[in-house]
């Protein structure tokens, strides 16, 4: 699976999690961006993850995710 940024992984997992709880799990394992992405606007190129590695610490940690 390609790199993705936060705001793409966030959209993509179920059950569904906040941005924030993706960079919570980026920072917690100390994952290094995979890639970058251009937009094409000025400024700084946004980071992309390895999402099969966010996929699988996502599963792990359900059980212990507090919704609602």
């Amino acid at each position: 699976m390609p790199g993705l940024t936060l705001n793409e992984l966030a959209d993509l997992l179920d059950p569904p999690v906040t941005i924030d709880q993706v960079h919570h799990m980026v920072r917690l394992i100390k994952l290094e961006p995979c890639g970058w992405r251009h937009s094409g606007r000025p400024g700084r190129p946004t980071a992309l993850y390895d999402a099969a590695t966010i996929m699988e610490l996502h599963s792990v940690l359900i059980p212990f995710m507090r919704h609602g």
